[in-house]
């Protein structure tokens, strides 16, 4: 009779399915909710930059998005699903709709309903590759802790191009897989096609290319060894898979990229552009936020804390060592293959300048497949014969990430939006013909607009780059009443580096602290979800993109100086 004390302890795996279930159901919700937040100002840039391109759109005559920070296969996405809608309104509802346009708030519309699609269609691709990668309990772990992702509710709800991204790399790491493991030619052409719609959402997925051609290089020699082909047709045949796979990428982008040709000299301009922010080359004022950033440990500290949550990002780093246990010691060519997308996804940014939230979100897929597969192999006693820790891991990271997600719900989706609740304020506690004075750059101000008829806007970037900028803002401050900050961008790099902003970085400690003459009237509230989300703090805590969008902190002075006549009796 055995000793009682030698049983595992261990859920069943009708448990898991339970957990599983409940996050599945609950990330569709947290996806869905609240799809049309913003609005009607749609305070995000890049979905503003994307509807602006998709309004100028009219088939068949102008066809040029005039845009080319993303390819345009989500940009024409947009557009034909706005035509298709435009087109059975008319024929259900008579609305007498002009069919080949899109307006600007449909098109964002549209755009976010794309991410939350493929959000969900994500989650299940993780559960499928992480079932094939180490069964059904590692497919069940990564599609939960996916489905309660900060990272991926949040990015579900912008009609940006991160969640397209997120799923056709991951999808491109899936057929690569199945062509190694299978040799079948036909996910040859699948992996051509996924690769080339990458190249169209969005140019800089080239750098999974390499990947593409090492996997169709080692299957090639595989197969043919097999068959005991001669080395100079063995050699026929992979120049001959390497140019079906690379003709059909590029055919698919040229068809679906068209202006990447016909409009040359766009298209090399925002390259251009583009490549240069990214370099650094080039300052402007929305990556002055990344001065003095340490390359890895600032995504470490400041991104992946965000969007995979403390608990999830630190049990991941903890499980490093037993992944790289498992790629020497099985060499499993499936785990090798999303290794090396993991870590081209992420060092392809890393050493870039710009460091945003979003250039870190196709990472995630890979990270959770990998997690599940790593925690399943603890559940299965593998590494721990006694007691399964691997069981009590999981439940205490479903638990955390539930919580997140929820904080993450209540914060940004549920609440009202903190540059419209400012605003309301603003109009019952401030005469609406006060000289109010705000930022140049920042669209939180625009909520203000109905309510104040005297608001001035001044560039608080130039502070340290312009030698009038200091004159011109005294002025400016004597002269008004309020000064509104309606969001935490241009805060945040000045009070943590002075060396940096020697003008600007004593004018905000000043004013945070109540030494000048604005007082602080009104802050954004931060409850304790706020607070278990952004760590305490939506100013300091992250990477400025993380909240700054959906939900940033407003900011409201008060000129309290003695000599202002506004306030002397």
């Amino acid at each position: 009779m055995p000793n009682k004390s030698s049983k595992i302890i261990s859920f069943p795996l009708s448990f898991f399915s339970i957990i599983f279930i409940i996050a599945i159901l609950t990330g569709i919700f947290l996806r869905f909710y609240n799809l049309s937040w913003g609005a009607p100002y749609f305070f995000h840039a890049d979905e503003r930059n994307i509807a602006n391109s998709v309004t100028q759109l009219s088939y068949p005559s102008q066809m040029n998005p005039h845009f080319f920070a993303y390819g345009t296969l989500p940009i024409y996405s947009i557009y034909f699903t706005g035509v298709l809608t435009n087109l059975i309104q008319n024929l259900l509802f008579n609305a007498g709709v002009n069919i080949t346009s899109v307006s600007f708030e449909d098109s964002i519309i549209i755009g976010r309903s794309f991410s939350f699609i493929l959000s969900i269609l994500l989650v299940f691709l993780i559960y499928h590759i992480g079932e094939r990668l180490g069964g059904k309990t590692s497919g069940m772990i990564s599609a939960t802790l996916a489905s309660l992702s900060v990272g991926f509710i949040q990015y579900a709800h912008f009609a940006t191009f991160e969640i397209w991204l997120s799923f056709f790399t991951l999808l491109l790491s899936y057929m690569l897989m199945n062509y190694l493991s299978t040799l079948k030619e036909n996910y040859l052409l699948y992996s051509g096609g996924i690769m080339g719609i990458l190249m169209a959402i969005k140019v800089s997925s080239l750098a999974f290319l390499p990947i593409a051609i090492f996997v169709i290089l080692i299957t090639s020699v595989r197969k043919d060894i097999k068959v005991k082909q001669k080395k100079i047709i063995i050699l026929e045949k992979i120049f001959l898979r390497l140019l079906i796979f690379l003709s059909i990428s590029v055919l698919i982008v040229y068809i679906v990229c068209p202006y990447f040709w016909l409009d040359s000299a766009g298209f090399l301009h925002s390259i251009n552009y583009e490549s240069s922010v990214g370099l650094g080359t080039l300052p402007v004022f929305y990556t002055q936020g990344f001065l003095g950033s340490i390359p890895i440990t600032f995504q470490l500290t400041k991104v992946y804390p965000f969007i995979l949550n403390p608990f999830v990002l630190i049990t991941w780093l903890i499980l490093l060592p037993l992944l790289i246990k498992e790629l020497f010691k099985h060499k499993k060519t499936s785990l090798l293959i999303l290794c090396g997308f993991l870590i081209t996804a992420f060092f392809s940014q890393a050493f870039l300048y710009v460091k945003w939230v979003r250039y870190y979100i196709p990472t995630l897929a890979f990270i959770y497949v990998i997690m599940g597969y790593l925690l399943n192999l603890i559940i299965s006693k593998k590494y721990f014969s006694r007691i399964n820790i691997g069981s009590g891991i999981f439940i205490f990271l479903f638990t955390v990430s539930l919580i997140y997600s929820l904080a993450y719900f209540k914060s940004v989706l549920y609440n009202k939006d903190t540059r419209l609740s400012a605003a309301q304020w603003a109009d019952k506690n401030i005469s609406n013909n006060s000289p109010i004075l705000s930022e140049l750059y920042d669209m939180g101000i625009v909520p203000f607009n109905p309510y104040f008829s005297s608001i001035t806007l001044f560039d608080f970037y130039a502070l340290d780059t312009d030698p009038q900028a200091k004159h011109k803002l005294k002025v400016m401050l004597n002269s008004s009443d309020y000064l509104i900050l309606p969001g935490q961008r241009v805060i945040e790099p000045r009070i943590n580096n002075k060396k940096y902003f020697p003008t600007g970085s004593p004018f905000y400690q000043s004013l945070l602290s109540g030494t000048d003459n604005f007082k602080m009237v009104y802050k954004s509230s931060c409850d304790i979800f706020c607070k278990i989300l952004y760590l305490g703090s939506p100013s300091f805590s992250y990477e400025q993109t993380a909240n700054v969008f959906d939900r940033p902190e407003v900011y409201i002075f008060k000129n309290d100086k003695k000599e202002n006549p506004r306030y002397q009796k």
